[in-house]
């Protein structure tokens, strides 16, 4: 807990104020891991992969101070207050954040500078999420909001569970999604965090493999994909 309220005062304190980060930074701070459910899955990275790219996007996209438009720490009641950018209020409780935190399972990729507190925020911005969809679904149990991310989320919709303007990108071609920085790109099989041409791979050390942090956006179709019709179906950016 004291690594997030730090984080939130630095923020608020107007630390972050205009910073960006780099597609490196982006790519290298997390990864998606393997997430736990209640019932069998996949081996490999889970399902909350266009929850992790969404989240690597609106970082680099608004930085760690404007993804949220305010966030407050009621210590009293022990929660959180955020804003959302489309005008929503939600409310956090410190111990769903832990759930959130926990079940996430974003993995720390790179040590020292800002990666950790990129990893941070990419956390507490997933444990929000599921608070929004619980309530979004007047659900009782955050629980059940955090099983239904990690076991997918439509990459076309996830914007919402941060309340961010979703604008789709017409040309979804490798060239033309490789002039563009910062963009939640899609396929049949999986969402990814893209920019400059290269987008982020999890699938390292699964099932013997040894990829990097990032891969070139035209190998998506064949490390997620049959490797013929895959590519790239859809892709969001954020202004």
């Amino acid at each position: 807990m004291t690594e997030i309220n730090e984080l939130i005062a630095a923020i608020n304190a107007g630390d972050f104020h205009g910073k960006r980060f780099s597609p490196e930074q982006i790519f290298d701070a997390f990864k998606q891991g393997t997430v736990a459910l209640p019932f069998p899955r996949r081996i490999g990275g889970g399902g909350n992969c266009a929850s992790v790219a969404l989240v690597k996007v609106a970082i680099a996209s608004y930085g760690l101070d404007g993804v949220f438009r305010s966030i407050g720490v009621d210590y009293t009641n022990e929660r959180y207050l955020v804003g959302l950018r489309d005008g929503q209020v939600n409310t956090l409780s410190f111990e769903d954040y832990r759930t959130g935190v926990e079940k996430s399972a974003f993995e720390a990729f790179a040590q020292g500078g800002d990666a950790g507190a990129i990893l941070e925020f990419g956390r507490f911005c997933f444990a929000v999420m599921a608070e929004v969809k619980r309530t979004m679904y007047g659900w009782g149990r955050y629980q059940r909001a955090i099983n239904d991310l990690n076991k997918s989320e439509g990459a076309d919709e996830v914007h919402r569970l941060l309340g961010l303007p979703a604008t789709q990108v017409a040309d979804v071609s490798i060239a033309a999604l490789s002039r563009m920085q910062h963009v939640l790109v899609w396929n049949r099989y999986h969402a990814v965090y893209s920019s400059g041409g290269y987008y982020d791979e999890f699938f390292h050390g699964v099932d013997g493999k040894a990829l990097p942090s990032k891969m070139p956006l035209s190998e998506l179709q064949h490390v997620h994909g049959d490797g013929q019709g895959d590519g790239p179906s859809g892709a969001h950016v954020f202004l």
